[in-house]
């Protein structure tokens, strides 16, 4: 089913052969059959020309949307001139047609003049009735078929219009979701690069102090320091393979249930972490939990970046009645300064949490160093 309705935007020409095609069947050929038994042989010609240059307006109507709505005019203008009955003809119908098209792909302003000028037609076609009256077709019922067909120009442009606005509201928030999930990329490239290149520093400073007189541990540091490069890679490739629509994909998200192997390496590169759990675990949503495990892989990121070889960081998670809450202290202020590089992180890990529900506190302690504390209210029904 997507793959027909989806087939007049992968071929537009086609969907436009189509739909000129269609009219002149609907809408040409009965106009050509009124016109052969109807209207004489020189009049004939003028308005047959006038029917050919309407019909193929559609042909232009994607490349030239100003084009095809002179043709259709200049069509109409033909047939009118060939004889005052041409308001019976079905082709007439292309002018509404081909101004609410034109309406729908031009700016509004420039629709707007179009349909003042075509509303001028009906005005003319009812002053025509009163210069050269025609059987049938003169006063009050001319004037009453102009009004008709205003009413119809009028009506076609607001639907023009109206298809249009939902166009560009469609557009608008295509571009808005890009915006977001440009947001969402910028946001796992810091997660992942961030923690694995200030693990990764921690290391090799490890490393190079024991290189002399250490040399196993300078090798384990060596290989930390090739486990986490190999883990932010795969990381990597599978959310570059994702933006470009390859088979990719991000694997696993990370839950809570992967803070111990995150601790793990963060003891690894030096830093003296402590864990604590209080309460009864509860289930969270998929989004809930990845916010919960960045806030705590983005407060041990900050400590690694900017705290000394003898800091300490303390993880909590404390399991209320309707709230988890995940804290990462350390012991002293390491935290970017306003004017420091690198402090973007929490704003992304504020919108990350935000956008689960949750809220996100950072900042110094009254009895010394800095606290991130995340907040994450329970979504449900807690399953017994």
């Amino acid at each position: 089913m997507n793959r027909w309705s989806s087939w007049p935007d992968r071929h537009p020409a086609a969907w436009d052969l189509v739909i000129t095609a269609a009219l002149a069947l609907l809408l040409g050929i009965p106009s050509l059959v009124i016109m052969v038994v109807s209207v004489p042989w020189p009049a004939g010609l003028v308005m047959a020309a006038g029917l050919l240059a309407g019909h193929a307006a559609p042909l232009w109507r994607r490349r030239s949307p100003v084009l095809a709505l002179i043709m259709v005019a200049v069509g109409v203008v033909l047939m009118a001139a060939g004889s005052p009955y041409f308001l019976l003809l079905p082709s007439v119908l292309l002018l509404p047609l081909a101004l609410c098209d034109f309406s729908t792909r031009s700016p509004a302003r420039r629709s707007l003049v179009a349909a003042g000028a075509a509303v001028l037609g009906p005005a003319l076609i009812g002053l025509r009735a009163i210069v050269q009256p025609a059987p049938g077709l003169a006063g009050p019922t001319a004037w009453l078929v102009a009004g008709l067909l205003a009413v119809i120009m009028v009506a076609a442009w607001l639907i023009g219009a109206y298809r249009r606005s939902r166009l560009e509201q469609t557009a608008l928030l295509a571009d808005r979701a890009a915006a977001r999930e440009r947001d969402r990329i910028a946001t796992e490239f810091h997660d992942i690069v961030g923690h694995s290149l200030a693990v990764i520093v921690a290391q090799a400073r490890g490393a190079g102090f024991a290189i002399g007189h250490d040399p196993p541990a300078a090798r384990a540091a060596l290989g930390a320091i090739e486990d986490t490069g190999r883990a932010a890679l795969g990381e990597l490739r599978a959310l570059v393979g994702v933006l470009g629509g390859r088979d990719g994909h991000l694997g696993p998200v990370p839950r809570l249930d992967g803070l111990p192997d995150l601790l793990r390496r963060t003891r690894d590169a030096g830093l003296t972490v402590e864990e604590t759990s209080s309460g009864r675990p509860r289930r969270l949503g998929d989004g809930a939990e990845l916010a919960a495990y960045r806030v705590v892989q983005e407060g041990l990121t900050n400590v690694i970046k900017h705290a000394g070889p003898a800091a300490r960081a303390t993880v909590e998670l404390a399991w209320h009645d309707h709230e988890l809450v995940v804290s990462v202290h350390n012991q002293a202020d390491t935290m970017p300064r306003p004017g420091q590089p690198g402090g973007t992180g929490l704003v992304g890990l504020r919108t990350r949490v935000e956008a689960v529900g949750g809220r996100v506190e950072a900042g110094p302690e009254p009895g010394g160093g800095f606290r991130v504390r995340a907040r994450f209210p329970y979504q449900g029904r807690d399953p017994a």
